[in-house]
Formats: structure tokens, sequence, C-alpha cells
């Protein structure tokens, strides 16, 4: 009995060993980003967290946790959802996007279609999706948090690259890289889509060449981006007072208003020493990681450059950094969160109240709740907006494959021609040497014919003479019978 009780009694003292550890698992807010070691036969790629505050993460106190550790993967993009406990992210090799529970450390895929370029992601925490902007397919994506239903919202984005949703608003923020780089904005059903920024000139020069890393101070209603790839020009100084031989690096804000010139106006710049690809910040810092330096970067919010720390990692290159807080989510009601609206599948938040969509191939029926079968080519929804460039290239694309086509026509039929000329000429020949050969032969018979009439002609004359000698020696011979007959009559 004593045996029994002591295995009991240590199997208990395990049991609650293992209860005090799951109870001493940190879900508080932490500091995340994903970055990537690139080897000569493999990549190794991680999810990494600071468990702490900023304030703890700035002083050194936080505790470094891997939540994720890959071999041949990248995961790139980040997102969250405080309340639930959830990280999402993209992984670039298999084009796919993960969720995983803070709590439980289950995984599951949501969506894999094969894309390596998502890289950018954000949540809606109150109706509970996730937007995804992807630059080889020049689309915007939303889903469930389940990955049920997938729709496309938005397309003909000009190369997206940063995305962050405003669910308090119901609007959708995105930055586009192109040619001529802008910010734009719809609502978060993917409608009445904007621009909102498109330059920020100083003199002659335009600083806003590529807006990436975009993130929202939903207290302040102010929209934060970085701007990496601006360069720098020897021998002439910045108006921005950047000393950087890699260029100038921006930090750069606007207030987000209706009104368009109030938006322009209001834009902040700071200066960066260092290359920043994407940004996060809680209430006291800014957080920014680049792949360039290894490093993820702390700034505080209200002073210089100067009392800001950096964090190497050595061998690995920091992606995308986001701050795990529920300061940073929130909360509101909505009326997604009752039955889901309604709606069949998809229930977004609205400036005006919540939309239903359906996934890609359904439309929504006149109720404005159930799905029904969509044709695209027979009707085009009314989020699909085709941009000049596009309208052009298909235009051009069209007269191309005309005239193609008609000179395609042009040569057969005119192949078709020499061929006919060709077989006419053939025959033409042929009758011709035929007619030349029956010439040749008609006159050779002639020939032959002329030939035995020559010689014929003189036997003939002979034969006519010995016949008229014939003729006279018979003649001659009845003169005789008859002279002989008169003798005895005297």
């Amino acid at each position: 009995m004593e045996t029994l009780g002591s295995r009991w009694f240590g199997f208990l003292l395990v049991v609650v060993y293992l209860e005090g550890c799951l109870s001493e698992q940190y879900t508080g807010p932490r500091i995340l980003w994903t970055d990537v070691k690139y080897g000569k036969h493999h990549t190794h790629s991680r999810i990494v967290s600071l468990n702490g505050v900023g304030s703890e993460v700035m002083n050194g106190t936080a505790e470094f946790e891997v939540l994720r550790s890959e071999y041949n993967k990248i995961n790139a993009a980040l997102a969250f959802d405080y309340d639930d406990s959830l990280i999402f992210w993209s992984e670039l090799v298999e084009g796919a996007i993960h969720k995983m529970s803070i709590t439980t450390g289950d995984i599951d895929t949501i969506y894999a279609n094969e894309s390596n370029s998502i890289t950018a992601l954000t949540t809606d925490w109150i109706s509970n999706k996730l937007y995804w902007t992807d630059a080889n397919f020049e689309w915007i994506k939303v889903s469930d948090y389940n990955g049920t239903y997938h729709r496309t919202l938005i397309r003909n984005t000009l190369s997206p690259f940063g995305i962050v949703a405003n669910p308090l608003t119901g609007h959708l923020y995105w930055s586009e890289r192109d040619v001529a780089p802008r910010l734009r904005m719809a609502s978060l059903a993917g409608e009445n889509i904007q621009t909102i920024f498109r330059n920020f000139t100083l003199g002659q020069e335009n600083f806003f060449r590529r807006p990436q890393g975009l993130a929202i101070d939903y207290a302040q209603n102010r929209l934060f981006w970085v701007d990496p790839t601006l360069p720098f020009r020897e021998g002439k100084p910045s108006p921005l007072t950047d000393t950087s031989e890699s260029g100038l690096n921006l930090l750069m804000s606007v207030y987000l208003h209706e009104d368009k010139v109030q938006l322009q106006s209001s834009c902040v710049v700071h200066s960066l020493q260092y290359r920043a690809s994407y940004l996060d910040f809680d209430s006291e810092f800014f957080f920014l990681s680049g792949s360039m330096h290894k490093e993820v970067y702390i700034k505080p919010r209200n002073s210089y450059l100067r009392e800001s720390r950096k964090m190497t990692l050595k061998q690995y290159n920091p992606l995308k950094v986001t701050v795990y807080d529920g300061h940073r989510q929130p909360n509101k009601t909505s009326q997604c969160n009752v039955n889901n609206g309604g709606c069949e599948q998809l229930c977004l938040n609205d400036p005006t109240g919540i939309r239903c969509l359906c996934s890609d191939g359904l439309a929504t029926h006149t109720d404005g709740v159930t799905c029904i079968p969509h044709h695209p080519h027979v009707e085009m929804h009314n989020n699909y907006q085709l941009s000049t460039g596009a309208i052009s290239g298909l235009v051009a694309g069209c007269l191309a494959t005309f005239l193609i086509l008609c000179l395609f026509v042009y040569c057969l039929r005119k192949r078709r021609k020499e061929s006919r000329l060709s077989a006419v000429k053939k025959i033409s020949m042929q009758l011709k040497w035929n007619t030349m050969s029956q010439s040749v032969k008609d006159g050779d018979d002639e020939d032959d014919n002329s030939a035995t009439s020559g010689e014929e002609s003189p036997r003939m004359q002979n034969t006519s003479e010995d016949s008229m000698d014939v003729g006279e020696n018979g003649a001659n011979s009845v003169q005789q019978q008859n002279d002989r007959n008169e003798l005895p009559t005297k």
C-alpha cells in the first residue's frame, strides 16, 4: 500500500507540475517578427517573439522565444488577432497563409495558391476577417479566419505591397509601388476606391517612391509608412538633413481626413539612418525591421534617432515586425458577430453597416444575403474595375491579333493563288509540249508518205507505157488477122 500510495503521489506531482507549466505559458503583449537565414544548401525561417511590452523590450528584460522554426521555408508577412490569441503569416515557398493559436500551438492552413508574392496581411479583428495583397496577381483578397470562403475583393492594383485595415471606420488602406506610387483606400467591402496620397515634394524632388509597411494609430486616426529606397545624391545636401550614404530612408505619416487637401498638408516626415521595410508601434515606441542590416530597430516616438536601440540578429534577415498587443486592436461591436450578420458566407464591416459577399464564382442574390452561381463573362461585378492601362493593353492586344490574322489570311490567299498559277502554267507547258510533239510526229508521217508516192510514180508510168505497147501490139495483131482473112476471098 505504501508503494502504491507513493506512486500515486508521484503521479499527482507530475500532473501539478504540468499544470503549473501550462498556466505559466505567456499569452500577453509581445513583439513578433519573421526572419530567414539563407544557407548554401537550405534556408531556415523563424517566427520570433520578445515577450513583453515596448518598455521591457527597450530595457532588455523581455524574454526571447522562437514560436516557429522551419527549414526550406520563408515566413514573411504577419498579422494577429489578440482577443482570439491567433497569429497569421504567409509562407512564400509554398505560397500559403497559415494561422497558429498562441495558447495551444495548433496550426491550420487557410489559403494555398502557390503565390510567392503575399507580402502583406491585416485583420479585421471585429468581424474576424483576414485581408492580404498579392503583387503577382495584382489583387487584394479577403477570407474568414477558417479559410472556408475566399473572395478577390479588388483587382488591377499596381504592385500592392502594404495593407492595413481600420474596422473602427470600415476602411481599408494599401500602397502601390508601380511607376506612379500612391496610397489608396476603399471600404472593407472593396467599394468606393480612391487615391488619398500620391507625392510629397520638396523643391523639385519627389520623396514618395516606394511606400510600404503601413500601420495605423487608431487613437489618433493616423496612417504611418516607411519609404526605404530614395536615392542619395552625392555632393548635394538633403533637404531632410539625412547623412546616410545609402540614401534617404523615411518614416512618413498622414492624419486621415475625408478632405484630401487637409490630408496632403498633414504629412509628417522623419529621416532614418537605416533602411527599414516594415513598421509597427505601440504608444511609446516604433519598431522597424529591414533585411539589409540583420537588425530590428526600436525608436521612441517622442524623441530623435540618437535614443534609438537596435537588436542584432546575427545571421538572420528580419522581415515583418508587428506589435502583438490588445491596445493595438480596440474593441467595437459589429452585426457580423451575431449569426454572421445574416449572411450566408462573408459578412464584412462597412462604413454604413455591414455587407454580405460571396466567394469567387458566386454572387449575392437580390436578397443581399444568399449566394448564387455567377458567370463573370455575362455580368461584371461592380467592384471589378479596369484601369486605363488595362483597357489600353486589351485594345492593343486585340488590334495586334487582328493584324496578325489579316496577314495570315493574306499570305494564305497569296500562296493558294501562286499554287493555282503554278498548276495552270504547268498544264499549259504540258499541253504545249504535247502539241509540239504531235506536230513533229505529223511532219515525219507526211515526209514518209511523200517519199512513198515518189517511188511509185515511175513504176506506174512504166506500167502505162507497157499497157500502151500491149495495146498497140494487140491492134497490130488484129489488123494482120483481118488481112489474112481477106486474101482467099479474092
